[in-house]
């Protein structure tokens, strides 16, 4: 009777270590899905700010060029009205 006892133990233990190891599995696996997608939003973010590195850099220069077109006007300008002004 004991043996039967023990044998019956021995395969619930069984069953239960086969369900944790199982368990085990299925988490290990969305751990190993959860970094991934860290990754692959990592690296999305790196290209983000990448772009966004670059567009403040070209807003930066487009400002500059107005910046430079704008006095150049102004110094075309003046120019102008001296030279007009010294002709009269």
């Amino acid at each position: 009777m004991q043996v039967e006892s023990l044998k019956y133990d021995l395969g619930e233990k069984s069953e239960l270590l086969s369900e944790a190891s199982q368990a085990i599995d299925q988490l290990e696996d969305r751990l190993k899905e959860r970094d991934e997608e860290r990754f692959r939003l990592e690296e999305k973010l790196q290209q983000v700010e990448e772009e966004m590195s670059d567009a403040n850099f070209l807003v930066r220069e487009n400002y500059n060029m107005t910046a430079i077109s704008s006095a150049t006007t102004t110094t075309t300008t003046t120019a102008i009205r001296m030279a007009t002004t010294a002709t009269e």
